[in-house]
């Protein structure tokens, strides 16, 4: 049974994978100013690229586009990033490493600037991890950081240069635009798209807006019951009479799962955290013969990390890995050894992993998950065990909740 499982993982994985990797229909610009039309692999960069690959075609070798070779790139209907020379302020944002200069530490760099509003008013994002910046140019004039610097003052206190609203009020201002709609804008990307749009709209200039994040999945909430496939045999280190095998055993269990959705790579990865109330109850022969019994019943925590591969349409496949047992409750589970009771409270799980591969469909997933072995026993008896898992689980999202970026 396990082997068949494995084998079933891994034979998924692989058709994943193969399906996995999407070249979307784009173009990109070269040195001499050639528009040439190619497939660019869509990884729905979180952090601005260095560099991307291409295909000429569906069945060409795979080619890497740089800042060095490319003026420009974009996926149709999706994203475009420009090639700029510019200067670009790289102050630390975290506490401990704020500046106390309150001016921007301009650094010269060549970098690919995502495109979010392009008309008479242009706005242009860079990011790498917590570190956004946004750009602006106005009809052809050159591309300039929108400044915005926390740093810090007296008594160590943060306080905020927010000069991008003084060029904001100087530079993409219409007659429609109040003072007050500038000094309250903050430096988010919905905030200042908004204003772009508003802006070109308001001077009778057409523009647009590239959005590959307009809505994505953030947050789901499934049910997910299912049946276990145990086995279960313990062993005394000092007393080989006391050992025991359950065999296997089919039994219920029911979770309930969090899963957020990272906000990157195109939704493939999110985080999960699932409470499942598990239980085994049985009993076996010992080895030296008597008879012993267990009633193990809890509710556990389990946190994990999945990652997605789309099929095309709603379905898609995904892998799970969890870190599991982390005991929340334990229904005053019993162990008794010939019949008679070894201790107060003698059994508690243990942490284990665990790894799974299942299919999703709109609300609906099907999941095949295998559980490493666990300890039950509590760590002030002379006893140990073998207990493994294979549960076989039915998921349907009872919330669904989608996001548009900030």
């Amino acid at each position: 049974m396990k082997n068949k499982i494995i084998f079933l993982i891994l034979f998924l994985t692989s058709t994943a994978s193969y399906g996995q990797i999407n070249f979307e229909r784009g173009y990109l610009i070269d040195n001499e100013n050639r528009k040439i039309e190619c497939f660019i692999k869509n990884i729905d960069w979180e952090n601005n690229p260095r560099e991307f690959e291409y295909k000429l075609s569906d069945n060409d070798d795979i080619k890497k586009g740089n800042l060095s070779t490319v003026k420009e790139f974009g996926i149709i209907g999706v994203s475009k990033f420009i090639r700029v020379d510019t200067k670009i302020d790289r102050s630390p944002t975290s506490f401990s490493e704020l500046s106390r200069l309150r001016d921007p530490i301009w650094h010269q760099e060549q970098l690919f600037l995502k495109v979010l509003v392009q008309g008479k008013a242009s706005l242009y994002y860079y990011g790498e991890r917590d570190f956004p910046r946004f750009f602006y140019s106005v009809t052809d004039s050159i591309i300039q950081q929108l400044v915005y610097k926390e740093y810090l003052v007296e008594y160590e206190q943060i306080a905020t240069n927010f000069s991008f609203r003084q060029q904001l009020l100087n530079d993409i201002r219409c007659e429609r635009t109040t003072i007050n709609s500038i000094k309250n804008i903050k430096y988010y990307q919905k905030e200042l798209e908004r204003y772009f749009k508003q802006y070109n709209e308001c001077t009778g200039n057409s523009f647009v807006v590239y959005d590959s994040k307009k809505d994505r999945e953030i947050f789901n909430l499934r049910v997910t019951p299912g049946i276990n496939y145990s086995s279960l045999s313990i062993s005394n280190g000092t007393v080989n009479s006391y050992n025991a095998d359950f065999g296997n055993e089919i039994n219920f269990r029911l979770g309930l799962e969090a899963e957020y959705i990272l906000p990157f790579n195109k939704n493939k990865w999110g985080i999960t955290c699932e409470p499942t109330y598990q239980y085994f109850n049985g009993q076996a022969l010992l080895s030296g013969g008597g008879v012993t019994s267990i009633n193990n019943q809890s509710i556990e925590l389990s946190i994990g990390i999945r990652h997605y591969f789309f099929l095309g349409g709603k379905t898609k496949i995904f892998l799970n890995g969890f870190i599991n047992s982390i005991e929340c409750l334990n229904f005053d589970s019993k162990f008794k050894l010939d019949n008679a009771l070894i201790v107060d409270n003698p059994l508690k799980n243990k942490p284990n992993l665990a790894f799974g591969v299942g299919v999703d469909y709109k609300r609906i997933s099907a999941e095949i998950r295998y559980y490493t072995n666990q300890g039950i026993f509590n760590n002030n008896i002379n006893m140990s065990s073998d207990y493994r898992k294979i549960s076989f689980i039915i998921g349907y999202k009872l919330i669904k909740t989608r996001h548009n970026k900030l």
